[in-house]
C-alpha cells in the first residue's frame, strides 16, 4: 500500500463504519472519491438528506453543521461536536455517529428547537435555518452531559458564549457505542487515506512517507484541496489517536500546562478556564493561561474549535495565527516524535518563514508545554483586531510577556507578533531596548520608536493596510503597557497615557450582554386572515430541513454536473482554448464553449442593453468571466477537469479598476448618462447663496452573500426542443427568454421552474441568467441532464454586487442651515457590463436629497465601465448611496455653521405636498412625526448629552448616537415592469391553489398571496397552497424585486378571487353564506361554472453590515477579487444584533393616498439605510476623538467605516506614527479599491 509502512498495512481496514440518524453505514473507502466530504456523502443520499446544506465550502457560515456523537479519545466520555461538514473528511466519521438535521425530527414529529425556531418566526429564506438549529442542538446535548446543568440552557449560554459565532444568516439522544477500533487505509489512484489510532503508526507512516499530509480538523487543509487545487497523495487522519488528547496539570514541582497536539481547541480553552479559576495565583501565573482563554474565544465558530487542534495550528504556521504569538511570548515549547526519539524545540525561534517551521522532516508533534513559571510580577496579554470580533481570522495578532521587579525595573520582555510578516515574528530590538529600564512612560515612548523602524512595512505589502497594520501594532504595545501599569500598580505619568481619566478605557475590551428589545405587537389593519403574524408557511420544513431548494432536487438518471471554467486575466485576449486534457479525465463527459451556440448571435444578452457574451469568445473584460462549462458524472470530477482546461491569454491594456481610473481614462458605458434637474440654474444660485461646501462620498460595494448561491437544473426533453429549467432566480420569465435563445427554439418550449431561493437580495434577479444559459446549452449538447451549484468563490468572481459609487457634490445654504441649492455628479462602477446599472443610478439620483426639500437641484449620472465583475442590483438598489451623500453634506452643513445636525434636517424636511427633484408630491407624509416620535420614545436627547459628556471625559473610549430618517420611493423605474399577474384555481374540496407571477427567497411572498386568497374567499389559510412558480402557469413574469412583490402579485390575486366571488355568489345566496367553500364549488361545478380564475394587476401613478464591515477588495496586480468567501468578506453575525433593539410601528396615522394591497407596506427595501446610523453614530464618536487629537475638519465619508478606516481616521499620535506612505515611484497598494 503506497505510503504506509508494511506493519501499518497488514493490519488497516479499507472499511469505514459509522452511523448517520441511527442508520449503520458501511463503505468501503478505496471506492469512494478521495476529496469527498462528510457534506457531499450525506447530499448524495438521495432525498430525505438534503437539510444539510453548502453555503460557503470552507467552514465559515455554518450551513453545513452536523453533530458528530463519539466517546472523547482520552476520557471515553460521550460527547456531541457541532463540525462543519464541509471540511469533514469521511475517514473522520469512522466509528462516531453522525446526526444531521433530519435526524432530529421532521414536520409531522418536529423536536422541540425545531418546533420552537418556527413559531418564533426563526427563519426567513430558511437555507441557513438546519446549521443553526444543529449548532442549538449540540450546546443542548452538551449540557445533558453536565449533571448540574441536565440540558438547562440560558440566554448567555447561546448568546455570551459563542454558540452561534460559527453560523451565519444574511435575511436571520441516540444510544452509541464505538463501533470500530481499527486503522483504516483508503486506497484511489490519486491520494490515499491513513487512519492510524496509535502514536507509533503515526510515526511509522511518517518514516515510510515524510511527505504525507496529516489531517487534524481539516480545517486548513480542506481549504486548501478545494479552493487552491493542493494536492495531497498521502493524507493521514490523525484525530483518534489518544495519546495526543492528553492533558498534564501543573503541579509545584513542574509549573507547566503540558497538553496533546491534538487536543480541539475548545477543550484546551474549557481546561484554561478552569485552571484560572482553580489555580494559586500566588504559585503559578496565570497570565499565560488567560491569554490562551483570551484567544481562544474570538477564534473561529465552535464548529471550527471543536475539531481544530494547536498542533495544527503550529504546523500550519499561518502569519495571522491568533495562538502562534503567544507560543512565542510565554516560551512554549514543542515535542515532536521522530524514529530517533523525542525532540524539544522552543517557539522563540521556531517560525522561520512563510508556512515554513522547525519541525524535523517526518516528525509529529506530540505535546505542547506551556510553562507558567513566571511569578507574580509577570505581565502576560494578548490582543488581537480582525474586521469582525467574533469568528474572524486576525488583521493583526500579538502577545507580550513581561517582567517587572519590585524596584521598577524590566527584567524580561517578549514581544510577538502575527500579520506583522510572512511568519510569526517577535521583535528583538524593542524587547532589548526595554529590559534592564524602569517601567515608566518615558521607555513606553522609547520603544514605540524603536518599534515603528522595526515593524515599518512597505505600501505595497501583501495583505494590504500598511498604515493600518503597523498602526496596530505600536497600538497594541501602548495598550499592554498601560494594562502593565495597572496589574502592576506602577502609575504612568506624562505623555497620551495620562489622558484618560479611567485607565480602563484604554485596557479593556467591550463585551456584550443577552440581546434585549421590545417588539410593537398592534395589529391596527388585521382581518380574518391578513394583517395576522402568522409564520412562514414554509417555516417548518426550514427549521426540520425538508424545504426543497434547487440543488436538494433528487438526482436525475444520466445527470451530468457542470463546471465553470472562468477567466484568469482581467482584460486579455484569448489565444486558444484547449480542453483536450480534461476531456480524458475520468468521468468526463463534454466540454461547452461559445462554439455550441446555435449562432454568434444567441450568445449575445444583456439585462438593459446587449453588451455581453454568455461564454467568453475572443476576449475577456473581467476576472472570472465564463469561458466554457465541463460537464462530469460528479461535482468533484467537474471540478478537477475544468481546472485542466488550458487558456491562453494575452493581456490587453489599459486594466480599468475603480471609479477613479474609469473617469480619468473616459470609461463610461455611453448607454447611459441621465440628468435630473429642478428650479433655477445652479451655478447661479450657488454665487448668491451665504455659504458654499463641497464634498466627495465614497461608498464601497457588498456582496449578496446569499447563503444559497447560484444553482440550475436544466432537463431536456429530448423532443420539439421542449426543456424544463429548475433555477434559484428572481426572474422566471429572464431565465425562460434566455434559455429558449441559447438553445435556438421559442419560449414556448421552455418551462423555468422555482419553489424557493435560499436568499435572493436583487442578486439573483438578472445575473442569474448567465449560469441558466449556459447549463442549458450544455444540457442540450449532451442531451442529459445537467445540474450546477456555483461554489462560493465561483458566485462572488462571477455575479456582481452593490455598485461602489462616488459622489462630487456642492451645496449651497444660508446661514440659519436652510439648504438652497444641491450639484452634484454621481460615479457608479458598474463593471464590465451595462445590466441594470443604469436603474441603480437612477434611484441614487432620486434619493439624493433623501427627506430634505432642495429648491434648486441639478445632477448627473454615470455608469463606469471596468475591468470588473458586472454589478447589479442589491436591496435599496441605489437608494441607499443616494441618501448616505444627503448625511455627509448634512455634516458639513452643521459643522460650517456650528449648528446641531438634527436642527438642520429637520429644519430642511420636506412638508406634504413638495415635489421632489424628480416631480413627484411627497403624500402621506409622516416623517416629521416618526423623527419626533422617535426622540421621545428613545429619550434621545437625555442620552445624547450624555453622551457628549462623556466624549468630553473620556480621552480613549467615545460614543456616538445618531436619529437618521429615510424616505424611499416603491415601484419599478420603468412603468412597463409594474404589474403582477396571478391564476387561482379552487378544488372540489375546498382547498385553494395559488400561483402567481411573483417568486419566494424569504421574505414571505408566497405567504402573504396564500393570505390574501384565504381572506378573499373566506377560508381558512391551511386550505390555500401555493407549490411554486413557473413560466407554464403564470408567463411573461416581471422579477420579484423592490419591495413590491407583495402589491403587485398580492393584488393579482386578490382580483382572482374576487373573479371566482363572482361566479360564486349566486350559490353563496342559495346555500347560504356559512356554505363550505367544497359545496360552493360542487355546485358551481355541477352548472358548468370555471373554478379557475386569472388575476391582472397594473398600479395607476407611480445596511448595518455595507455601512461598516463589508468590503469587497480586488487584487490590484490582477484585478482579481480578494474577498471571495466568509474568511475575508465578512457579514454581520449572531453578536451583532444590537443589544438593545426596540422596534415599533407607526399608530393612528392616516394614508388617503395608499394604494397597497390591504394595507401592505414595502418594507424589504426602505429600512436598509437606517443600518447606515451604525456608521454615523461611529462618525460622531469619531468627531470627538478627532477634535481631542487636533483634527478640526470634516473626516472623510468613505462606506464602509471599517476597524481600519475608524482606527486611521481617529488621528492620534499613534496612527501619525503608524502611516506608511507611498515612495516616489513606488508600486501601488497591494488592493484596489473599486
Amino acid at each position: 500500500m503506497l505510503g504506509a509502512p508494511p506493519s501499518f498495512a497488514s493490519i488497516a481496514s479499507p472499511g469505514i463504519l459509522f452511523y448517520l440518524n441511527g442508520t449503520r453505514i458501511a463503505l468501503n473507502a478505496s471506492e469512494i472519491d478521495p476529496d469527498a466530504t462528510l457534506l457531499d456523502f450525506i447530499r448524495s443520499q438521495g432525498p430525505g438528506l438534503t437539510g444539510t446544506k453548502l453555503g460557503c465550502g470552507e467552514g465559515g457560515c455554518g450551513a453545513c453543521t452536523v453533530v458528530i456523537q463519539n466517546k472523547h479519545p482520552r476520557t471515553g466520555i460521550l460527547q456531541h461536536l457541532a463540525v462543519n461538514a464541509c471540511l469533514a473528511p469521511i475517514v473522520s466519521v469512522d466509528g462516531k455517529h453522525v446526526i444531521t438535521i433530519e435526524g432530529l425530527g421532521d414536520s409531522e414529529n418536529p423536536h422541540p428547537l425545531q418546533e420552537r425556531m418556527w413559531k418564533m418566526s426563526g427563519s426567513q429564506c430558511g437555507f441557513c435555518t438546519p446549521g443553526i438549529v444543529m449548532s442549538l442542538y449540540a450546546l443542548l446535548r452538551t449540557t445533558y452531559s453536565d449533571p448540574a446543568r441536565l440540558g438547562r440552557l440560558t440566554v448567555e449560554d447561546v448568546e455570551l458564549k459563542g454558540a452561534l459565532d460559527g453560523n451565519l444568516c444574511r435575511c436571520t439522544q441516540s444510544v452509541f457505542s464505538r463501533v470500530v477500533d481499527a486503522p483504516t487505509a483508503a486506497n484511489s489512484p490519486h491520494r490515499i487515506w491513513l487512519r492510524p489510532i496509535t502514536l507509533s503508526q503515526l510515526v511509522d507512516i511518517c518514516q515510510a512517507s515524510p511527505n504525507a499530509k496529516l489531517v487534524g480538523g481539516s480545517s486548513e487543509v480542506q481549504i486548501e484541496v478545494k479552493m487552491k487545487a493542493q494536492s495531497y497523495p498521502i493524507s493521514v487522519y490523525i484525530s483518534d489517536i489518544p495519546e495526543l488528547f492528553s492533558i498534564t496539570l501543573p503541579t509545584p514541582s513542574n509549573p507547566s500546562l503540558t497538553f496533546g497536539a491534538n487536543l480541539p481547541l475548545a477543550e484546551l480553552e474549557s481546561a484554561c478556564q478552569t485552571l484560572i479559576d482553580t489555580l494559586n495565583a500566588t504559585t503559578y501565573s496565570t497570565g499565560p493561561l488567560e491569554v490562551i482563554r483570551t484567544q481562544l474565544r474570538y477564534f473561529a465558530g465552535w464548529q471550527i474549535r471543536n475539531v481544530a487542534s494547536v498542533g495544527g495550528n503550529i504546523a500550519t504556521a499561518s502569519p495571522i495565527s491568533d495562538l502562534n504569538p503567544v507560543w512565542v511570548a510565554v516560551g512554549a515549547k514543542v515535542h515532536a516524535q521522530t524514529a530517533k526519539g523525542t525532540v524539544e524545540l522552543g517557539m522563540d525561534d521556531f517560525f522561520v518563514g512563510y508556512r515554513k517551521t522547525m519541525l524535523p522532516s517526518a516528525s509529529v508533534i506530540e505535546k505542547v508545554v506551556v510553562p507558567l513559571d513566571g511569578g507574580p510580577r509577570e505581565v502576560v496579554k494578548a490582543y488581537k483586531q480582525a474586521k469582525r470580533r467574533d469568528d474572524d481570522i486576525a488583521i493583526v495578532t500579538s502577545c507580550f510577556a513581561m517582567r517587572v521587579d519590585e524596584e521598577g525595573i524590566i527584567r524580561h520582555a517578549k514581544f510577538a507578533y502575527g500579520g506583522m510578516a510572512a511568519w510569526t515574528i517577535s521583535v528583538p530590538k524593542t524587547q532589548s531596548f526595554v529590559m534592564g529600564k524602569s517601567f515608566t512612560y518615558e521607555t513606553l515612548e522609547g520603544a514605540l520608536e524603536v518599534l515603528a523602524a522595526e515593524v515599518d512595512l512597505p505600501y505595497d505589502v501583501p495583505g494590504g493596510m500598511p498604515s493600518f497594520r503597523k498602526t496596530l501594532a505600536l497600538s497594541f504595545l501602548f495598550k499592554f503597557w498601560n494594562a502593565a501599569s495597572v496589574q502592576l500598580n506602577i502609575p504612568l505619568h506624562g505623555g497620551e497615557a495620562t489622558l484618560s481619566s479611567d485607565p480602563q478605557d484604554i485596557i479593556s475590551s467591550i463585551h456584550r450582554q443577552p440581546t434585549s428589545g421590545r417588539r410593537d405587537n398592534s395589529e391596527p389593519y388585521s382581518q380574518e386572515v391578513v394583517g395576522k403574524p402568522e409564520p412562514h408557511l414554509s417555516g417548518l420544513k426550514h427549521t426540520t430541513g425538508e424545504a426543497v431548494y434547487t440543488d436538494d432536487m433528487p438526482t436525475l438518471q444520466n445527470e451530468g454536473y457542470g463546471a465553470l471554467v472562468l477567466s484568469t486575466r482581467a482584460h486579455a485576449k484569448i489565444i486558444s482554448v484547449d480542453a483536450s486534457k480534461a476531456l480524458e479525465m475520468n468521468g468526463v463527459i463534454a466540454f461547452v464553449s461559445h462554439t455550441d451556440m446555435p449562432s454568434p448571435k444567441a450568445n449575445v444578452w444583456g439585462a438593459a442593453a446587449l453588451d455581453e457574451v454568455f461564454l467568453a469568445v475572443d476576449e475577456v473584460t473581467a476576472y472570472g468571466q465564463p469561458i466554457g462549462m465541463i460537464v462530469a458524472k460528479t461535482k468533484l470530477q467537474a471540478h478537477r477537469a475544468a481546472r485542466a482546461v488550458e487558456v491562453g491569454y494575452e493581456d490587453i491594456k489599459p486594466l480599468i479598476l475603480t471609479i477613479e481610473e474609469a473617469v480619468e481614462k473616459g470609461s463610461f458605458h455611453q448607454q447611459y448618462d441621465r440628468r435630473m434637474e429642478r428650479g433655477d440654474d445652479v451655478d447661479e444660485v450657488l454665487k448668491g447663496v451665504d455659504h458654499v461646501a463641497e464634498g466627495t462620498t465614497r461608498m464601497g460595494g457588498q456582496e449578496h452573500f446569499y447563503l444559497e448561491t447560484m444553482a440550475c437544473l436544466a432537463v431536456p426533453k429530448l423532443e420539439s426542443g421542449e426543456m424544463e429549467v429548475f433555477s434559484s432566480t428572481q426572474a422566471l420569465t429572464d431565465c425562460q427568454r434566455w434559455v429558449a435563445q441559447v438553445t435556438g427554439v421559442p419560449r414556448n418550449r421552455i418551462v423555468a421552474r422555482g419553489k424557493r431561493m435560499g436568499g435572493g437580495f436583487g442578486g439573483k434577479e438578472t445575473r442569474c441568467s448567465q449560469l441558466s444559459a449556459i447549463v442549458a446549452l450544455a444540457a442540450k449538447k449532451t442531451k442529459r441532464p445537467v445540474r450546477c451549484m456555483l461554489d462560493r468563490s465561483e458566485d462572488i468572481q462571477t455575479t456582481g454586487q452593490r455598485h461602489p459609487f462616488r459622489i462630487d457634490w456642492k451645496v449651497g445654504f444660508t446661514s440659519e442651515g436652510k439648504i438652497i441649492a444641491l450639484k452634484a455628479q454621481l460615479f457608479a462602477n458598474a463593471g464590465y457590463s451595462l445590466d441594470i446599472s443604469g436603474g441603480v443610478v437612477d434611484r441614487a439620483l432620486a434619493h439624493v436629497e433623501n427627506c430634505l426639500y432642495i429648491p434648486h437641484v441639478q445632477l448627473r449620472g454615470r455608469c463606469c465601465k471596468t475591468n470588473t465583475v458586472s454589478n447589479t442590483a442589491f436591496r435599496g438598489f441605489g437608494g441607499p448611496q443616494g441618501m448616505a451623500v444627503a448625511e455627509h453634506y448634512v455634516e458639513v452643513i452643521a459643522d460650517r455653521l456650528g449648528l446641531d445636525i438634527d436642527y438642520v434636517r429637520e429644519i430642511n424636511l420636506y412638508k406634504e405636498g413638495e415635489e421632489t427633484p424628480y416631480h413627484q408630491q411627497v403624500l402621506d407624509w409622516h416623517v416629521p412625526r416618526l423623527l419626533q416620535d422617535c426622540r421621545i420614545t428613545s429619550d434621545y436627547d437625555r442620552r445624547r448629552a450624555q453622551v457628549d459628556r462623556f466624549n468630553q471625559e473620556h480621552r480613549w473610549r467615545k460614543r456616538g448616537l445618531v436619529l437618521v430618517p429615510t424616505k424611499f420611493g416603491l415601484a419599478f423605474g420603468i412603468k412597463a415592469m409594474n404589474q403582477g399577474a396571478a391564476l387561482v384555481h379552487i378544488y372540489m374540496d375546498g382547498s385553494v391553489l395559488v400561483a402567481h407571477g411573483g417568486t419566494e427567497m424569504g421574505q414571505g411572498l408566497y405567504t402573504k398571496c396564500c393570505q390574501i386568497a384565504a381572506q378573499e374567499l373566506r377560508i381558512p389559510l391551511d386550505a390555500v397552497f401555493t407549490s411554486e412558480s413557473s413560466s407554464n402557469t403564470v408567463p411573461n413574469t416581471i422579477p420579484t424585486a423592490g419591495s413590491a412583490g407583495s402589491d403587485l402579485q398580492g393584488y393579482a390575486v386578490h382580483n382572482a378571487c374576487v373573479e371566482l366571488n363572482q361566479r360564486l355568489e349566486p350559490y353563496r345566496q342559495k346555500l347560504g353564506n356559512d356554505a363550505s367553500l367544497a359545496s360552493l364549488a360542487a355546485a358551481a361545478w355541477a352548472d358548468r361554472i370555471s373554478l379557475s380564475a386569472t388575476g391582472f394587476f397594473k398600479p395607476e401613478g407611480l445596511g448595518q453590515g455595507w455601512a461598516t464591515i463589508e468590503e469587497s477588495l480586488w487584487l490590484r496586480h490582477n484585478g482579481a477579487i480578494f474577498t471571495q468567501g466568509p474568511g475575508a468578506y465578512k457579514l454581520p453575525g449572531f453578536s451583532d444584533i444590537p443589544q438593545i433593539f426596540n422596534v415599533s410601528l407607526l399608530r393612528d396615522a392616516e394614508w388617503p393616498n395608499l394604494g397597497s394591497i390591504k394595507a401592505s407596506k414595502g418594507i424589504g427595501e426602505p429600512p436598509l439605510f437606517l443600518g447606515a446610523s451604525v456608521a454615523l453614530a461611529i462618525r460622531y464618536a469619531l468627531r470627538s476623538a478627532r477634535n481631542d487629537a487636533g483634527i478640526t475638519e470634516v473626516q472623510e465619508f468613505r462606506l464602509p467605516l471599517t476597524s481600519e478606516r475608524i482606527r486611521m481616521a481617529a488621528g492620534d499620535f499613534l496612527a501619525k506614527k503608524g502611516t506608511v506612505e507611498k515612495k516616489e515611484g513606488g508600486r501601488d497598494g497591494f488592493f484596489a479599491y473599486i
